[in-house]
């Protein structure tokens, strides 16, 4: 059986890298994303985003909000219960706009044959939007 735990990470520092080709081998092609509520009605996205196409941070190929290269993710808990995974990190990076971003994040991913299949995000977006939004 897999390391469930040790694959979120890896996913997780590929998606700071926007390494695709790392990270598709992780995910099902049918992944359903659930971005926060906010997030998906201030982007206009579905809720929850099916597919890897589909979900831009993924292979939909949006712009990107932060700096490849600049992520730095501390993980204060991330905890496995059967198919489960629950992480809960703090990600440091600099925005696509340059600005210096800190957030503290909370994502509960679901794996199916493997693969990771399902994922729920929670984080601050109205402090998200401060720092990241172009507008």
């Amino acid at each position: 059986m897999a390391d469930h735990k040790q694959v979120v990470r890896t996913f997780l520092d590929a998606l700071g890298e926007h390494d695709e080709d790392a990270m598709k081998p992780l995910v099902s092609s049918d992944v359903r994303w659930w971005p926060p509520p906010s997030v998906a009605s201030r982007a206009n996205l579905d809720r929850p985003i099916v597919g890897w196409s589909a979900v831009p941070w993924l292979g939909g190929g949006a712009t990107r909000a932060f700096r490849p290269g600049t992520t730095k993710l501390t993980y204060h808990h991330v905890l496995e219960d059967g198919d489960l995974v629950s992480v809960h990190m703090t990600r440091e990076s600099v925005g696509s706009n340059g600005r210096p971003y800190e957030n503290e994040y909370n994502w509960l991913l679901r794996f199916e044959d493997g693969l990771i299949a399902e994922v729920w995000e929670v984080l601050d977006t109205a402090h998200a939007f401060s720092i990241l939004d172009p507008s």
